[in-house]
């Protein structure tokens, strides 16, 4: 019984290791990359920024996370389409 007494430390770190990792998955984010212009919402997420689409200069907000989502931080200018 010592020597069971002894090993509890160490039982319980292998076990709390076990459950940090099995209660730990991350599912995978797919951040997606939306632009409004006048013929709606486009979603720009493999489209190549200044080859496929571009935000020219102005204060208001060009990215979205989603249709009417968050604004993207740092991404201001006026969503324009380039290759429709």
């Amino acid at each position: 019984m010592n020597k069971f007494v002894k090993k509890l430390p160490i039982l319980a770190f292998l076990l709390g290791a076990v459950g940090a990792f099995a209660f730990n998955t991350s599912s995978p984010v797919s951040e997606e990359i939306w632009g409004e212009d006048e013929n709606g919402w486009h979603n720009v997420t493999e489209l190549e920024y200044g080859k496929d689409y571009q935000c020219n200069a102005s204060t208001e907000q060009c990215l979205y996370d989603d249709v009417d989502g968050n604004p993207i931080p740092n991404e201001t200018g006026t969503f324009e389409l380039l290759n429709p």
